[in-house]
């Protein structure tokens, strides 16, 4: 990170020095004085933007990694192809709306939650990875099943179900 921000800094000052060698050939007092002031201040705003730009980016990973939108719409287009759309759109805004009330419930009382029980980060973090551990070993010996395929009798729950928005679709685990 030090070295980013410092590559940063580093560059947006050079740009800013070109700017000003330009201003005094120039001749303009005015944007002369702008631009001097512009170098001697620290970049806090590219800065700010540049980390706000990568939070975004790994809040967007993270997403796509826990929740699996494609996985989803995966599972959605193989269990309601015979539906009628009025019925899909019913349960598509439903499965988004109790998978968004499932998420936003542990993203405020998460924290919480795991101090209540004294499960600690770095435990969840070791746990989380045990299972990608198995998961991984599972895909290296191609053993068939994982996380993202129903077995046939879950495979069938889901036809027979009325509604499908909570299970497999919301809640896929």
């Amino acid at each position: 990170m030090i070295k980013r921000e410092s590559f940063l800094v580093h560059s947006e000052r050079r740009v800013l020095a070109l700017l000003a060698t330009y201003a005094e050939e120039c001749s303009k007092p005015r944007m002369r004085d702008k631009i001097k002031a512009a170098v001697a201040a620290p970049p806090a705003l590219v800065l700010d933007i540049w980390l706000m730009l990568e939070t975004a980016l790994k809040s967007l990973t993270t997403f796509f990694a826990t929740i699996g939108p494609i996985e989803a719409a995966v599972l959605f287009a193989t269990l309601t192809p015979k539906m009628p759309r009025p019925e899909r759109q019913a349960i598509a805004v439903r499965a988004t709306l109790i998978a968004s009330a499932i998420l936003a419930f542990f993203t405020l009382l998460g924290g919480p939650i795991l101090n209540q029980l004294g499960v600690s980060i770095a435990a969840l973090q070791t746990a989380g990875g045990v299972i990608l551990l198995v998961i991984a070993i599972d895909m290296i010996f191609a053993r068939p099943g994982g996380a993202i395929k129903l077995t046939p009798p879950e495979g069938a729950e889901a036809q027979t179900r009325e509604d499908l928005a909570v299970f497999p679709l919301a809640t896929p685990l």
